[in-house]
């Protein structure tokens, strides 16, 4: 699966989140600039505590920071579970082929339910009743893909399914 893109304001190419390297341990962030942001304090948001990274100083006196933020410094901010989804795109950047591979496989159902059929929005509301709705329009699709595996063996269709 295709990894989101991180939120909020975007920044000139080179000073996006991505590109600010994190040091386990020293448990900083060093910048594109080479400057080191500091542990400051946690960011509560949606129940989950990030941890903030930051410094007033080097971003003070950097001569990038108009390309890296709008405010007098950056902030930067870590998931609790940053080391998990860092292991994750690790593991996505030494098997690419596999990942491609697997999208063909398994997001194709998607594909034609939703584009061919067009099953684009759910009629019912709820979480019980949009399982069910999913659950018959797949159905639908594993009887279709079964009957086409068969449809070139007529005899063994009847033979098999009366």
């Amino acid at each position: 699966m295709a990894k989101p893109k991180v939120g909020g304001p975007k920044k000139d190419e080179g000073f996006s989140h991505e590109k600010f390297v994190y040091r386990k341990e020293l448990d900083c962030y060093v910048c594109p600039c080479e400057q080191v942001l500091v542990f400051k304090g946690v960011y509560k948001r949606c129940g989950v505590l990030y941890r903030r990274y930051e410094d007033v100083v080097a971003c003070g006196v950097c001569l990038k920071r108009v390309q890296c933020t709008k405010l007098a410094f950056r902030m930067v901010f870590r998931s609790p579970y940053q080391s998990v989804l860092d292991g994750v795109d690790e593991r996505t950047r030494g098997g690419v082929v596999l990942y491609r591979r697997r999208s063909g496989i398994v997001e194709h159902p998607f594909g034609v339910v939703k584009a061919v059929w067009g099953f684009k929005a759910f009629l019912c509301r709820g979480f019980v009743k949009v399982v069910g709705e999913v659950s018959l329009a797949f159905l639908a699709y594993n009887f279709r893909w079964v009957f086409n595996i068969f449809a070139g063996d007529r005899v063994g269709l009847v033979a098999k399914f009366g």
